[in-house]
């Protein structure tokens, strides 16, 4: 038998994600970057609700985007793409997956993620 190592994500339905919290994080990326276009929020909202961001999705996209962009002119799939990951220590691991089959060896020092 296969094991997988998966993280959960929050159940959309768990929270939402309103004007106001949308129209901040929109405020934030205007200051951070002033020359995107009105046209680029515009799609960008879309991208938002069709995508089923909630508010601490958006917030942490944004966060990322703003800590991280190195270019003059950021895309939408930038934000729309950021997936925040999860790290796990070896004792985190044994916690959550409980005990490893033989031929499983980490490092204890060493971080790992999973991804979706």
């Amino acid at each position: 038998m296969e094991k997988k190592a998966v993280y959960q994500t929050k159940n959309l339905q768990e929270s939402s994600i309103n004007k106001q919290e949308i129209l901040e994080s929109f405020t934030r990326l205007k200051k951070a970057f002033p020359e995107l276009s009105s046209g680029w929020f515009e799609e960008l909202n879309a991208a938002i609700i069709r995508n089923g961001f909630t508010s601490e999705r958006l917030k942490e996209a944004v966060d990322n985007l703003i800590d991280t962009y190195k270019f003059q002119r950021p895309t939408i799939a930038e934000i729309i793409n950021y997936k925040k990951r999860e790290y796990y220590t070896y004792e985190a691991i044994i916690q959550k997956f409980g005990v490893l089959d033989e031929g499983w060896q980490f490092d204890k020092e060493r971080k790992l993620f999973f991804r979706e």
